[in-house]
């Protein structure tokens, strides 16, 4: 009874707290944490009571008793960990079980029971023990939390991690992406939505609650093939993330990588020509290199026309226990990078990577704990910030909630081994946001691809479409940056492009929760390829 009557103060607390922020149009956390501190103390209650949670779920229980009335405003307040979404799209990280990798890597941890290179104690990898390694309960449950936490997830990408996607068997690579569609299907439905194969599982996607705009997995550059390209298109991945991790052959064959940077470039040649967003994981600091050949290193990645790669994830090398690379230390044959040289490296890479380039990570979320040796901070991102170091990457630009009222249509143009590249953005006049961006290729060079993908043939090819700001429900309409038609005007203005260099027919590699976009602005589906001709 004690507990019932406690539990009844606290939801009167609640609902008078949701309802004082909502009287005084309170827009900000300050103001909206001295309310709180104001009603606990008149009800006598913990703070914790009143998390933005707990607020949150209190005010759509009153806006469905029609109590009252939908407030956007306070909607967005409530969002927590607004960094999440605040790319545009919900981000979904879902581990494949352990069924081991081809790769000899040196530096690379094996630990039992888990996929090799990654760590029980790592958040991806705790939810996937927690939920078996399933595909759905990990993809549903994150959809959840995300929910709880007041953010939109009905438009979300999925990364597969798990090492080395590509090796695994065929038959498990198709049920895993299957069940992956399913929970996303699922979610927001009434009933389960439970497809008899993957085929029927995208098609429900295409206009199911809940989408799926993007498919990221992890490989090696010895892994991609003709016959691999096709295979995940068939899937419906749209970004493959490359374990590249150095430029230099001495290096990889020091680590044991197993490839050389002429596989890295075929890899990367037959990727871009099939449209797929690329994504290089690069490892400074590894055994055979040093500072001033890590620093050419990110100058080769941009002036080589076999590589340029469109987003990086940057992991100086640590050591961590389980590894070959763990006993050179312990021996001195090894010593990592410390922390003071990472930062005085990231500084001068930073300030020469190219605006079309997204630097994803710039550090392995690996516990502290885990490092034996090397970098253990998780912030560096933030300690270069402090030290007012000037990137002009993609991700350092992005608006995080702010609103710009003018936009710039800005085009850059690069020279690929394979074709040309158009990088097309709206940014903020003074290039410091961006807002919208679309990658377009133009093919120069015949391609293998086009005997297992003939849809794509002498086609311009879009790789990217991508609009900033916080997550705005499918066709939603609202006064933020989602939603204002800067993803249409890029899309003419690629179109115009193509036409100009002569190309009569344009592809997009769409996720299959975006393909009603496209259709809406007269693409039809062929093949796993969004298609228009181009008159």
């Amino acid at each position: 009874m004690v507990d019932n009557h406690q539990n009844l103060i606290v939801k009167k607390a609640q609902e008078e707290c949701v309802g004082v922020v909502l009287m005084e149009k309170i827009d900000n956390e300050e103001k909206m944490m001295k309310v709180v501190r104001r009603v606990c103390r008149k009800y006598k209650v913990s703070c914790l009571d009143l998390k933005k949670v707990n607020l949150l779920e209190t005010y759509k229980d009153l806006v469905a008793r029609k109590k009252v009335a939908p407030d956007l405003s306070f909607e967005n307040m409530m969002i927590k960990r607004r960094i999440r979404t605040e790319s545009g799209v919900s981000v979904l990280s879902v581990m494949t079980k352990p069924l081991g990798c081809p790769g000899q890597c040196v530096y690379c941890p094996n630990q039992p029971l888990m996929p090799k290179s990654y760590l029980d104690n790592q958040p991806a990898a705790m939810r996937g023990v927690m939920n078996d390694f399933d595909p759905y309960d990990q993809v549903y449950s994150r959809l959840e939390m995300l929910k709880r936490m007041g953010h939109d997830v009905t438009k979300n990408e999925v990364i597969v991690l798990g090492g080395t996607f590509s090796a695994h068997p065929r038959g498990y690579q198709e049920l895993f992406i299957k069940r992956v569609f399913d929970a996303v299907n699922s979610f927001g439905n009434k009933e389960p939505q439970i497809a008899d194969n993957l085929a029927q599982a995208k098609t429900i996607n295409e206009k199911s609650v809940c989408r799926l705009i993007g498919l990221t997995v992890e490989t090696r550059p010895d892994f991609i093939s003709v016959d691999e390209i096709a295979w995940l298109r068939y899937l419906g991945v749209t970004r493959v993330e490359l374990g590249v991790q150095s430029v230099f052959d001495d290096v990889l064959q020091l680590v044991k990588r197993g490839h050389l940077v002429d596989e890295t470039k075929r890899a990367t040649g037959l990727l871009r020509q099939a449209g797929f967003k690329i994504v290089y994981h690069i490892m400074p600091g590894l055994p055979g290199a040093n500072q001033k050949k890590d620093e050419e290193m990110f100058q080769i990645l941009f002036a080589d026309g076999g590589l340029m790669p469109d987003h990086l994830k940057i992991y100086p090398t640590v050591v961590l226990e389980n590894c070959e690379m763990y006993r050179w230390w312990q021996n001195g044959q090894y010593e990592p990078y410390s922390e003071h040289e990472v930062e005085e490296l990231l500084m001068k890479i930073k300030k020469n990577i190219p605006p079309w380039v997204r630097i994803v990570r710039l550090m392995r979320d690996i516990p502290e704990s885990s490092i034996v040796a090397g970098v253990k901070s998780s912030n560096l991102r933030q300690k270069l910030a402090e030290k007012k170091v000037i990137c002009h990457c993609i991700r350092c630009r992005e608006p995080k909630g702010k609103m710009i009222d003018e936009a710039v249509m800005m085009q850059i143009e690069y020279d690929t081994d394979w074709g040309k590249e158009y990088f097309l953005s709206f940014e903020s006049k003074d290039k410091k946001n961006i807002l919208a961006l679309l990658r377009l290729f133009l093919p120069i060079v015949e391609s293998e691809v086009w005997n297992e993908l003939p849809c794509i043939k002498q086609a311009a090819i879009i790789r990217e479409v991508h609009t900033y700001g916080q997550v705005m429900g499918v066709d939603k309409q609202g006064n933020k940056i989602q939603h204002r038609g800067l993803g249409k005007k890029l899309m003419e203005q690629a179109e115009k492009v193509a036409q100009e260099n002569g190309f009569k027919k344009m592809a997009v590699i769409s996720g299959v929760g975006v393909r009603e976009y496209y259709r809406k602005l007269g693409y039809r589906l062929e093949g796993e390829y969004m298609v228009k001709d181009l008159l």
